[in-house]
């Protein structure tokens, strides 16, 4: 792992071309320290799992299979040929995540206010991500997500995250459209997407 300026935050710069070299790359095995499971992070909405895994695609794209508590499940396919850069932080007053970014995204949604990748992401500007989740939080979060037949929590910008109950109309605003069977924005690299969310 490549240090950046945060003592806390690494570059993984091979990560990508270590999918692609081996197929498959489980996330928990790739960052050290002890997890119960992560929150996958998708632009807004965020899904319980024990572990999730990068996979290499013949058509050329990565995809990210989510292992879902109970029910859940879902998986998102990246472009491959997108120039993409990974990130672990350990920031020292919150969780662990990790985190990827396309120049794309940077250029269009952070390059304004942010001069690297690296920042942005140290700051917590990124649309994806995993929170990994020691395993005391996460075996209450565990529970909570066996509690409800929810396919996701939804984060709000007030910085709760919470669980639907029922559908997710009066979230619709902030689901991403991608989730809702509509063209996600082209900068951000997704090719397909299905986190079982039906709104």
């Amino acid at each position: 792992m490549a240090g950046t300026d945060e003592e806390w935050l690494y570059h993984l710069p091979a990560f990508f071309d270590r999918v692609r070299a081996e197929g498959a790359q489980r996330v928990l095995d790739t960052v050290q320290g002890r997890f119960g499971g992560v929150l996958y992070h998708h632009r807004g909405v965020r899904v319980p799992g024990h572990d999730a895994t990068f996979l290499d695609r013949e058509d050329g794209t990565v995809e990210l299979v989510v292992d879902g508590v109970g029910d859940r499940a879902g998986w998102v396919r990246f472009d491959g040929d997108r120039a993409w850069d990974a990130f672990f932080a350990q920031p020292p007053e919150d969780v662990p995540y990790f985190a990827w970014m396309a120049d794309a995204e940077f250029r269009a949604e952070e390059a304004d206010d942010y001069a690297t990748k690296a920042e942005a992401v140290g700051l917590g500007r990124f649309s994806f991500g995993l929170y990994l989740q020691p395993p005391t939080a996460w075996a209450d979060l565990e529970e909570r997500a066996g509690e409800t037949e929810a396919p996701c929590f939804v984060y709000r910008p007030s910085g709760r995250t919470v669980v639907p109950e029922g559908d997710l109309d009066e979230y619709e605003a902030v689901v991403p459209p991608e989730l809702l069977g509509e063209a996600p924005p082209d900068h951000l690299g997704i090719a397909d997407a299905d986190l079982g969310v039906d709104a």
